[in-house]
């Protein structure tokens, strides 16, 4: 048997106990990688900005959801990181909020003004570095 062949038949069941102790432990490896990552601020105030930003997994600096009077539903199921603050504000429409992969938040999270939420949805949401003013 050649040398590759012997270390791989020693490694594959160490890798499926290694494996198996990662779901025990809670622990999840990311295998979808990110491929669409929004490199700044994104200003969301209508609908068509909603539609844009679905399909980004990650925004690098401050998400923004200020002023516009249009949007019901944010539901942003593919992101999962902002790097700075998530500001949801003003928004007289607005119903309900879906982050379903996001994990964290860079900042602050700031929710305010929106008379008519009356649902948050961020079941994955593990790390804020700042305040949460809802």
């Amino acid at each position: 048997m050649n040398r590759l062949l012997k270390a791989l038949l020693f490694l594959a069941p160490v890798a499926a106990a290694s494996l198996l102790a990662w779901h025990y432990l809670g622990i999840t490896a990311d295998v979808e990688p990110c491929e669409h990552v929004f490199s700044h601020s994104f200003t969301v105030t209508k609908n068509d900005d909603v539609d844009k930003l679905a399909a980004y997994c990650e925004v690098t600096g401050d998400l923004i959801l200020s002023g516009g009077s249009e949007i019901s539903s944010l539901d942003l199921p593919k992101l999962k990181k902002v790097g700075k603050n998530l500001r949801v504000v003003d928004h007289a429409a607005l119903t309900s909020i879906s982050l379903s992969r996001l994990t964290s938040i860079g900042g602050y999270i700031w929710i305010r003004g929106n008379r008519a939420l009356k649902s948050i949805e961020v079941p994955e949401l593990a790390s804020v570095g700042g305040d949460v003013k809802v």
